[in-house]
């Protein structure tokens, strides 16, 4: 079994062309993007020295996240399903609401340089007693 394609697992994002998409690779990045319940949010993974965050601080970084009220409301919780337009609306989209928009586009910036984005919805138990666990 070949991992020739788990490099392009962190640190990339697919993009969206008007009739082809491309990979873009992006150089090592110091932050992952969580979605809880429709609100978006850029977690560091390492303190401003570069140390990495343990197992256990970014634990608890992420259950302090969701247990916040700060949620996103309206709009702002149906971002992610612009991703799932046909392509050339999707490519036309995200031209109009992000890349034409200074506000948008740095926070576009944020979500495709993360090092992956991940889903925090839903039973997080995975059969053990607790989300910690």
């Amino acid at each position: 079994m070949s991992t020739r394609h788990y490099k392009h697992l962190y640190n990339g994002c697919r993009v969206p062309g008007k009739e082809y998409d491309h990979f873009q690779w992006n150089p090592p990045s110091p932050h992952v993007v969580l979605v809880h319940e429709g609100t978006w949010y850029k977690v560091d993974t390492c303190d401003h020295k570069g140390r990495i965050y343990s197992v256990n601080e970014l634990v608890k970084i992420t259950a302090e996240l969701m247990k916040r009220d700060d949620k996103a409301t309206g709009f702002m919780t149906k971002i992610a399903s612009l991703t799932t337009d046909r392509r050339t609306e999707w490519f036309e989209n995200r031209k109009k609401f992000f890349l034409d928009n200074k506000h948008n586009r740095k926070l576009l910036k944020i979500i495709e340089t993360a090092q992956f984005v991940i889903s925090i919805d839903g039973d997080l138990k995975w059969g053990s007693k607790t989300t910690e666990e």
